[in-house]
């Protein structure tokens, strides 16, 4: 965090002598006071919490890993996993299926190495069974970069439910499309054919305005219908991460 907010200066969206305050007192691990209140902050010589205050500037700066819930965490052996530790991401997947959201996760191992969903899904079973401790703190020195591998998997999984969700889309779409299209050609040819007929029967003029209406009509349902379908936009699938997990995995029941 302190980081961040020395990459205010940096890239000149504050001063030195705005952000080495909060850079300081970050680098200590101090207590920092700020106050919501205008009033207050004036009468106390606080500093008010605002939007344009370096902290809050550099928290809306965080990538979306870092926002989320961090924690580190032992949980026993389960099937499908190797004993070891893991960097482990879980992720609100929002519209991730046609009923709703779900729940993606995605582990390295302490290589880097991407091995899927199964420790964030262990980690997420443990947690629901009260299965789960308080891990080590001894974190890895490249933990980001762990993550960003973790969530790059993540991303690559939601480029490619995206995309078979607008294939299928685009499949059902066309679909539409062509019964529309078959619906209008049938029913054209059904006024045409009665048009037809009244011509030939010298029929009143009033008639065949009403028929001609009919076909006036139709013709502006189907583009209509149409443009409806046109307009239709696929859902998209978003993430939200929600927590980052420096997870081992034992080798013994607990």
């Amino acid at each position: 965090m302190a980081e961040s907010v020395a990459a205010l200066a940096r890239s000149g969206r504050r001063t030195r002598a705005e952000t080495d305050e909060s850079v300081n007192a970050l680098r200590q691990e101090a207590v920092t006071f700020l106050a919501l209140d205008p009033e207050r902050a004036q009468e106390t010589g606080g500093t008010i919490l605002a939007a344009t205050h370096p902290l809050v500037m550099a928290a809306v700066d965080m990538p979306g890993h870092r926002q989320a819930r961090f924690a580190s965490a032992r949980i026993p052996k389960t099937d499908g996993v190797v004993p070891g530790r893991y960097l482990a991401v879980v992720t609100h997947a929002i519209g991730a299926s046609r009923g709703g959201d779900e729940l993606w996760g995605a582990a390295v191992n302490d290589s880097g190495q991407v091995v899927g969903e199964d420790p964030a899904n262990a980690l997420l079973a443990a947690l629901a069974a009260g299965r789960i401790e308080e891990g080590a703190d001894d974190m890895p020195a490249d933990l980001e970069r762990l993550a960003r591998r973790a969530t790059d998997s993540l991303l690559q999984r939601q480029q490619d439910e995206q995309y078979r969700r607008d294939t299928h889309d685009e499949a059902l779409t066309e679909s539409r499309r062509r019964v529309l299209a078959e619906q209008h050609e049938r029913r054209i040819a059904g006024i045409q054919r009665r048009l037809d007929t009244l011509l030939k029967n010298d029929r009143a003029q009033s008639i065949l305005r009403m028929n001609q209406g009919q076909r006036r009509r139709a013709d502006e349902h189907f583009a209509a219908l149409m443009a409806e379908l046109d307009s239709v936009a696929g859902a998209t699938i978003r993430l939200e991460h929600l927590a980052v997990c420096w997870l081992e995995v034992t080798d013994e029941l607990l």
